[in-house]
């Protein structure tokens, strides 16, 4: 009877660690993506889906595929999100650290137009800038 209880509860403990470590695993997978920056994601105008108007606590994972800006954010929840950009609406700029915290000493924030109209502001480590702005590197200069 007792490792009938045991085992009971066991199971969904041995269940969290197995989804916590694969968590752990897929987040190690994609910081190991060439190209990939740490961010952090606001809407200036518009609305997306799990996107608010204040930056996120939390920095995420992102990473350009051609004009699309693939962002991966949680850890027991991941959620994936993408940004189809348009173009380039303000280049890089120097951001407060405190605003964008998790972000390292200098913070860059930058501007994207979205295919639907949305702007989104973009910060990322300064010195993972042209990283962060790479395929419209030319159009934000």
């Amino acid at each position: 009877m007792l490792v009938a209880i045991g085992a009971l509860l066991g199971i969904p403990l041995w269940i969290l660690l197995g989804w916590l470590a694969g968590a752990l695993w897929h987040r190690h997978e994609i910081k190991g993506l060439p190209g990939q920056f740490k961010t952090k994601v606001r809407m200036v105008s518009g609305i997306y889906p799990h996107t608010g108007k204040n930056f996120p606590r939390m920095t995420a994972n992102a990473i350009w595929a051609h004009d699309i800006l693939i962002i991966e954010k949680g850890l027991l929840i991941p959620r994936t999100l993408h940004y189809e950009v348009t173009d380039a609406v303000q280049s890089a700029q120097p951001a407060d650290p405190e605003q964008v915290n998790g972000l390292g000493d200098s913070p860059i924030t930058m501007q994207f137009r979205l295919d639907e109209g949305s702007v989104i502001e973009v910060a990322a480590p300064g010195e993972e800038s042209e990283i962060a702005q790479e395929p419209f590197l030319t159009d934000a200069l």
